[in-house]
């Protein structure tokens, strides 16, 4: 009796196991609390980055106030030069000569590009030994600044742009041959170093960046008539060879755009959110209702979108070039970073983010703020018509600087 009493307690003990069916039920509730809680902890980890991004674009913004107290002027959003060395004027648009910073033959190449606001902040950023290995006598292009523009500067970097971190060749990767003067050093013999990327760009105006569209001077009169960056409809607050005091932002410091986030190239030859780079890779340009980039984040598959140098052979990584190909399909609505069909220089950037449904933005008087990609937008007038109040938006409006039409904090 006894030896069957133990048998018994032996075969109970061995029924009390798992079974098979039971395992795989734990695993699968396992599984799916793991589906329900990674979404969660994604987005947790994107806020934290949104946050981190936030503070970082405060930081620049920090920057450039500074060197406006101490300059009593904002810094200059890009700085270009002819080949002579005298500053670039209105009436080299009588030749359509335009702005470029790319390498293409052009009166105004990647020579006459200078210092940019952001190498001028760069003390003001724990940037100073940078600036200092570079010669701002020379194009940044020059290869005397080859090491100083190769340097990642970890407050200009949005921690949710994985893009960021693949510098700028300038060599085209296979490219068709014009693209190895991307970069380049633009008559020097020494190739340079790779270019660091950002994701900070300062308010260059609603317009084009061209030569056509300044007139250098930042209190042109309020009128509809005035030509170029000093019209009301298009001015910002850092043009090229050009920018504002604070007391000329008419429309309240604490209502207009000084710094918007942008989006770094997706390859090595895409010079978006070059942080040392004059023109669209460093500057926020016709990024309203002036052009077809209107809206932070803008995505319209059919449509050029930004006008960046080597456009077409960025898109035939992605399936071929031409309105409306895969190539402009992908780019703007897989990454929401189209690129235009067309080879055209550097003078249009929109505003762009890696965040989920919106950009950080740095106002004029340092404080941050989020916008969200459903702010209201402007409508470019009809051919022929003249920019009037109705068609701006509260995007529009918090652009430019001296537009004169009233804009609550409430309404972005």
């Amino acid at each position: 009796m006894f030896q069957s009493s133990c048998g018994v307690r032996a075969r109970s003990a061995q029924g009390r196991g798992f079974t098979l069916v039971e395992l795989l039920v734990v695993i699968a509730i396992i599984g799916i609390l793991i589906a329900i809680l990674l979404p969660a902890i994604q987005a947790a980890r994107e806020a934290a980055r949104r946050v981190q991004c936030a503070n970082n674009i405060k930081q620049a913004g920090l920057a450039v106030l500074n060197f406006e107290s101490a300059k009593k002027k904002l810094p200059y959003g890009s700085t270009w030069y002819t080949k002579n060395g005298t500053k670039l004027v209105e009436n080299v648009a009588t030749n359509g000569q335009w702005f470029s910073t790319d390498g293409h033959a052009s009166s105004v190449s990647g020579a006459a590009l200078y210092k940019n606001w952001v190498v001028d902040v760069l003390p003001f950023l724990e940037g100073k030994t940078v600036q200092l290995t570079m010669d701002l006598t020379q194009p940044i292009s020059n290869v005397a600044n080859a090491r100083g523009r190769a340097t990642p500067l970890g407050s200009m970097l949005c921690p949710s742009d994985p893009y960021n971190q693949v510098p700028f060749a300038g060599n085209g990767n296979g490219a068709p041959s014009e693209m190895n003067s991307y970069g380049g050093t633009y008559g020097d013999t020494t190739r340079d170093l790779p270019w660091a990327r950002g994701n900070y760009a300062c308010n260059g105006g609603l317009g084009f960046m061209s030569a056509v569209h300044q007139n250098w001077s930042c209190a042109g009169p309020a009128s509809t008539s005035a030509p170029g960056w000093g019209n009301r409809y298009l001015r910002g607050v850092m043009g090229a060879n050009t920018s504002c005091l604070l007391k000329q932002i008419s429309d309240g410091t604490s209502k207009t755009l000084m710094l918007g986030e942008m989006r770094s190239g997706v390859v090595s030859f895409d010079c978006r959110g070059v942080w040392a780079m004059s023109g669209g890779p460093s500057s926020l340009w016709a990024n309203g209702y002036h052009g077809d980039c209107n809206g932070p984040n803008h995505v319209d598959g059919g449509h050029y979108e930004d006008d960046s140098a080597g456009c077409p052979f960025i898109q035939d990584l992605y399936g071929g070039h031409g309105r409306g190909a895969t190539g402009t399909l992908y780019l703007s609505v897989k990454l929401t970073l189209g690129c235009s069909s067309d080879d055209w220089s550097n003078w249009q950037q929109a505003c762009r983010s890696m965040h989920q449904g919106g950009v950080n933005i740095c106002l004029c008087d340092g404080s941050v703020r989020w916008v969200t990609d459903l702010i209201e937008t402007g409508t470019e007038p009809a051919s022929g018509q003249p920019d009037t109040p109705s068609v701006l938006g509260v995007w529009d409006k918090l652009n430019l600087s001296f537009d004169g039409e009233s804009l609550s904090t409430n309404q972005f």
